[in-house]
Parts: structure tokens; sequence; C-alpha cells
């Protein structure tokens, strides 16, 4: 088995970094398939030394099988933020760590995380036209908000078609318009035509979850500069009626802390600005009017209200002393989330996948390394 201490990133949206420990079977380095875009491999790789090869080989799939059943059983709660089930989770974690003979990296294996939980998220998007004309989309009623802080925020607006960008098809609805700091209007769902009908272009702009339908859209609208997105839908005032919607709380970062968020995307229906829109000359059921262009004069307001209470979690934090005495002053990261989704709509959301494999993982490989007579030249951290 090779073991390789070199930190490989992995990225998604830009904005989660992971270290990642890369283990791998037989006697020789394992081939790596070609990497796909944004992740960068860790290399090289060197043979592990006899004692610790067979520590890591003593990994056996029952003790990940134990692991995962603890984090994913019901009485957790789907570890989301907040719960009792993810508090339980972390002290979990914590003796097992304490077990391998494991110290905290500092005084408390717990490392505090402050947070804001947001309760009763509400408000509206409203559209103002030249001549004091308001159109009003109503949280829960007629639109559905992302989950936003209280806040309010305008902008100028702007008509960006479907929103879609393929170079391949030669369909660019950002083509000499200027979204930075604007509020953009879209018509969600696909363009007209057969070239539109592949599976794939299906799945990423016509896609039943609407953050698969929406994800390559707001990530365009983002490297361009875009404030936020309204996106036009036909269908979303009956989708509306006929969803069970619970308020959940949610949480955000504490205030003052940095966060380079996406655009946020607001769905609205369609049908309640209907002649508004054919005024300016759009109708999201005749394709020849969704032509993108400014829309001068006109300007949106997104309201979010809600109650923000202050909050906290905990990350978990083990290390291992490097053995070289110079290498020991770097430090691998070795990571996975343990917090999941919890309960959503009445649906319990066990997480046995994401992430309650990736914890067993890290268990297991944080037990061959703490019992291997030799130890790694660098710092290990567990988070």
């Amino acid at each position: 088995m090779a073991f390789d201490f070199t930190a490989g990133l992995i990225s998604r949206g830009g904005n989660l970094l992971a270290l990642v420990v890369l283990l791998t079977a037989g006697g020789s380095t394992f081939a790596m398939p070609p990497a796909p875009a944004g992740f960068t491999t860790a290399a090289p790789s060197e043979p592990l030394p006899a004692t610790l090869d067979a520590s890591l080989r003593g990994i056996r799939a029952s003790w990940l099988k134990r692991h995962i059943a603890f984090l994913a059983a019901p009485r957790q709660q789907g570890r989301g933020l907040g719960t009792r089930g993810l508090e339980t989770t972390a002290k979990y974690l914590a003796a097992q760590l304490a077990k391998m003979g494991l110290p905290p990296l500092e005084k408390s294996y717990f490392q505090k995380v402050p947070l804001r939980e947001i309760r009763g998220l509400g408000g509206e998007v409203k559209l103002a036209l030249p001549g004091g004309r308001i159109v009003a989309w109503q949280h829960g009623a007629t639109c559905l908000l992302p989950e936003l802080e209280p806040q309010t925020f305008g902008a100028p607006v702007v008509f960006s078609g479907y929103g879609i960008r393929e170079e391949a098809l030669g369909h660019d609805d950002f083509h000499g318009l200027d979204v930075t700091g604007k509020i953009v209007l879209l018509v969600g769902g696909l363009p007209p035509g057969t070239q539109w009908q592949r599976a794939e272009l299906i799945a990423k702009y016509g896609g039943v979850k609407p953050q698969d339908r929406y994800a390559d859209r707001v990530e365009l609208l983002d490297k361009l500069g875009a404030k936020a997105i309204i996106a036009l839908e036909a269908d979303l005032e009956v989708e509306l009626a006929s969803a069970k919607t619970q308020v959940k709380p949610f949480f955000r970062p504490a205030a003052g802390v940095v966060v380079t968020d996406e655009p946020p995307l607001v769905r609205v229906a369609s049908g309640v600005a209907k002649d508004v829109l054919r005024a300016l000359g759009i109708d999201p059921a005749r394709p020849e009017t969704l032509g993108a262009r400014p829309l001068p004069g006109i300007t949106a307001t997104l309201t979010a209200t809600g109650q923000c209470l202050p909050a906290a979690s905990r990350n978990v934090l083990a290390v291992l002393r490097g053995s070289d005495p110079g290498l020991s002053q770097e430090a691998v990261v070795v990571g996975a989330h343990m917090d999941h989704l919890g309960q959503r709509g009445g649906v319990l959301h066990p997480g046995a996948d994401d992430n309650a494999s990736g914890v067993a993982a890290l268990l297991e490989i944080a037990r061959g390394l703490a019992t291997s007579t030799v130890k790694p030249k660098r710092t290990v951290i567990f988070a």
C-alpha cells in the first residue's frame, strides 16, 4: 500500500477546499484516471514503512460499518445544524479519537463555530417600472426566496433570455449584455429546438430539481458580476399551491464573518407579471420575444425578513504530531464534514453516504496512523 502525505485540493463552486489523503492498494502506486477539471491530485506518492502499511491494511469494513450505523441512525436526527443529534455526533467523534490516544489540537477536542439561526423566512420581490407601476411577488405564495438573512437591496434590471451560454451550440444570452451589479431577469427552462433535447442539456437546464437546472446559470452569473437573479417560471404557482411548505430555520455565518456568496436566485411565477412582461415585449411562451437586452428605467428590490438569533456549532479537532523536528512544523489536514440535512419537509435525511462514510473513513485512517509504531514526519490534523 502506498500513502501520500501530500495534500490534494478539491474545489466545489470555488468555496470548498478540502485536504485529502490518498490511499492506494497494492505494492505499487495505483494508476489514477485523468483528473476532472478543477481537481488537483496529490503527487508524488511514496511507499509506506512496513509497520504503517500493516496498520492501515488492518482497517476492517466492519469497523467502518459500525461508525456509519451510529452516525446515520434515526436518533442522530440527520445531524442537522442545531440538533441534539449533531451534538451527540461531535461527542462520539471526540471519544473515538481519545480512545486512539490522539490528543485534541488545543485544550479541547471542540472548536466553537459561531453562527446565526434565521427563523421564519419571509419577504418579497418588487419590480418597479417607469411611471410608478410596481409588480410584487410574495414569498411562499407567488415566489420562492433562497435562504437569506434579513435584508433589503435593489438594482437596475436587465433581461437575459434563458440565461444560457452554450458556445458549442452558438448560443449566448449574455453577448453584449452588461450584467455587472444588475439584477438579471431570465426565463427558466430550455430554448426550443431538437438541439436542446440532448440528455446532458436537459439535466443541465431542465432538471426536476431547481438546484440542478439553475446551478450553471448561477455560477456563470456569479462570474459575470450579477447582483441577483429572478427566474420566471410558468408553473410555480401550481407547485407552491400543492407543496406542503414548512418554514424551517436555517443557519448563516456569524456577523462579521466575510462570506463570498453566489448571487441569490429568486424563482417567481411569471403569470403574476404577464401584462407587464408583454408591455416590455417579453412573453415566456414566445421564444422570439426572449432576446437578451437592457430594460432601461426598471429596477427590482428584494426584501428578506425573519428572526435572527445567535447560535453555535462545533468542529472536532485532534492531532498526531510529526516525528521529524523540522517537518513536524508542517501539517496535513484530513477532513470530513459530520453534519447533514437533518429533517426537511417531514423527511429524515440520515446522511449515510454524505458524509457518515467520509467520517468513518477518517476515523479509521486516524486509528491506523495512531497505532503504527512509525509515525509520519509531518503533523497530521484530523478535523
